[in-house]
């Protein structure tokens, strides 16, 4: 109850700290997509009414939202309050161990016991056999081999090519991804970004292939033929990233849209020709 109350009063003060800042929960909802009336049981201390999974993440987008300071301690009372409750098990061990130190008869007496321990290991040595004929019985007879079929190198490079197309992660769609981008190719293009500032792909995005990545706050990209590439930030299309000829050595993307972009022309590299001509 202390630590319920304690946190109750978390939310408190975050709640005014909110409302200092003169933020709205409708403006929260949209920016991060959860529904309003979460973040007005988050407020109100209704826990049970959040949904198990996305709780801690609709409590994380509020924070990041408020921008408090030492978030990591509201986090961990949050975790603190949600993680599911210890069964009492002490008063039935307690009880267990008074009754077990009560005098009594036994159950059963040892003698009787023994008995029947070693009048049933035959009836189970025979039970063993029954099984082991009948598992023998059942068993299906030995099918002759198939000739094996010898493929011809097409054949082998076709299913080569199958395995690979198969192996390929699949992209998925997180539920609750506050950036979302779809990059379409028109023409092969390189492309490396870094999510998040964690994690880095490197790739190219050959010709009317589509490539989806999700983040949370802000995707970084460095992009060759850029002017191939058509890109949407949720759900808003940028057709011409970059004039032909030209790369992109930095582009910053966040759920605003693309807010930092850099295009500019390969330097042309120079040819210097070795005179291999000697004098005569």
């Amino acid at each position: 109850m202390a630590d319920e109350q304690l946190f109750n009063q978390m939310l408190e003060e975050l709640k005014a700290i909110r409302e200092e800042k003169k933020m709205d929960l409708k403006t929260i909802s949209e920016k991060f997509r959860i529904q309003l009336k979460y973040l007005q049981a988050l407020e109100a201390g209704n826990l049970d009414q959040l949904p198990k999974v996305y709780d801690r993440f609709i409590f994380k987008s509020y924070l990041k939202e408020l921008q408090v300071e030492n978030p990591e301690k509201y986090l961990s009372a949050f975790d603190e309050i949600r993680k599911p409750e210890k069964k009492q098990t002490a008063f039935f061990k307690t009880k267990a161990k008074q009754e077990s130190s009560k005098p009594g008869k036994e159950f059963i007496p040892k003698q009787v016991l023994l008995k029947m321990v070693y009048a049933g290991i035959p009836l189970l040595i025979l039970i063993a056999l029954v099984l082991i004929l009948v598992n023998n019985n059942n068993k299906a007879p030995v099918q002759p081999r198939k000739p094996v079929k010898e493929l011809t190198a097409q054949q082998i490079v076709n299913q080569v090519a199958r395995a690979k197309k198969q192996a390929e992660p699949k992209q998925s769609t997180p539920p609750d991804s506050a950036l979302k981008i779809l990059i379409r190719a028109h023409g092969d293009s390189w492309i490396r970004y870094v999510k998040d500032h964690t994690d880095t792909s490197d790739f190219i995005l050959r010709t009317n292939n589509v490539h989806k990545v999700f983040a949370d706050s802000v995707v970084e990209f460095k992009i060759g033929n850029p002017a191939a590439i058509t890109m949407d930030v949720n759900s808003v299309t940028y057709d011409s990233l970059a004039r032909p000829g030209q790369v992109i050595s930095y582009m910053e993307v966040t759920p605003k849209g693309i807010v930092a972009r850099k295009a500019v022309f390969p330097k042309k590299r120079k040819v210097v020709k070795n005179d291999s001509t000697q004098a005569n």
